[in-house]
């Protein structure tokens, strides 16, 4: 069935990784704990993951916290956090790497990218993504952006359904935030 994992993605063979080591600067605050609809997007981002075909969940840059992992060059962004990470681990593996800052983001979304083989990433968006087999050798050491990362894994694109698009909005601001909140109550 489509948007169903494959046997190849069982659990405990792929890892969860929450990127979650912003500095928060257009948010002015820390947005791993923001609370929105009761809880902190850090608990939401987790709580999504456990709800997987996920072995391993690691939340990084958040070595404080449960699951938590440093960032060996924090601040620098998402693609040389991951590319770091990855140089860190002995063995390829299976990862799904998801923002701490997208709320709306659910199971649906996720398991439409674990459907794809090789990988997957949505149309205009770097995160989240799915990538088989995933290891720092496949990431030149150049690599320092996101579309740095996709290419070297040769991922998937996949179109982004209309009906998707607020699940896949991330908040940066206070009024991405407050748009967020209007939007579900209205």
């Amino acid at each position: 069935m489509k948007g169903d994992p494959s046997p190849k993605t069982e659990k405990h063979k792929i890892t969860g990784l929450i990127l979650a080591g912003g500095q928060s600067r257009r948010m002015g605050r820390d947005k791993a704990g923001l609370m929105y609809r009761g809880r902190s997007l850090l608990d939401r981002a987790t709580d999504l993951l456990k709800h997987l075909p996920v072995g391993d969940i690691v939340v990084l840059g958040r070595e404080d916290t449960k699951y938590g992992v440093r960032d060996t060059e924090p601040h620098l962004g998402p693609a040389r956090a991951i590319r770091n990470w990855l140089r860190r681990q002995d063995k390829p593996m299976n990862l799904l790497v998801i923002p701490v800052d997208m709320p709306e983001l659910g199971r649906e979304q996720l398991h439409e990218l674990l459907a794809h083989e090789k990988g997957a990433y949505f149309h205009d968006l770097y995160l989240p993504f799915y990538v088989r087999a995933a290891k720092a050798s496949a990431v030149h050491a150049s690599a320092e952006r996101m579309r740095d990362l996709i290419s070297a894994f040769d991922l998937r694109e996949l179109p982004v359904p209309v009906h998707w698009r607020s699940a896949l909005m991330n908040i940066n601001t206070p009024d991405d935030l407050l748009a967020l909140e209007e939007r579900q109550r209205g």
